[in-house]
């Protein structure tokens, strides 16, 4: 099996088992269920649960960066989109945003016209 038909043919398994990507699912965080649906996809597939597990998560990580370059436009023009992009969409309302955990240091000048940093967190916390 080629691998563009066999990442098609695992998206299109995973896309009809939402308990393996929908947190809103009382099904998503019963595990016995979805490792007996991942054991399900592997044997449709020839594969191991720890291989379909692994190539999930690959998938979701890459559908997730492609849109974050999308949404802030950052592709390059002559660049074309991920192949495998419009296959993932449906999971474009379960990706829940991570919070970006970068740190802004923001400079001030003190009374004494000294330079004083803080430190910014992106969760709302200030260290000085």
């Amino acid at each position: 099996m080629a691998v563009s038909t066999f990442n098609e043919d695992f998206v299109e398994l995973v896309k009809n088992n939402p308990s393996l990507y929908n947190w809103g699912l009382p099904l998503y965080k019963d595990e016995d269920f979805k490792h007996q649906t991942w054991k399900e996809i592997g044997e449709a597939l020839g594969e191991s649960v720890e291989v379909c597990r692994r190539r999930w998560r690959s998938l979701r990580t890459r559908y997730r960066r492609e849109l974050t370059t999308m949404e802030r436009g950052e592709r390059p023009a002559h660049k074309r989109k991920w192949m495998y992009f419009d296959n993932l969409s449906f999971l474009y309302n379960f990706l829940q945003k991570k919070e970006n955990n970068s740190i802004a240091a923001e400079y001030s000048s003190s009374e004494e016209g000294k330079d004083t940093r803080s430190m910014v967190f992106s969760r709302g916390l200030k260290r000085e």
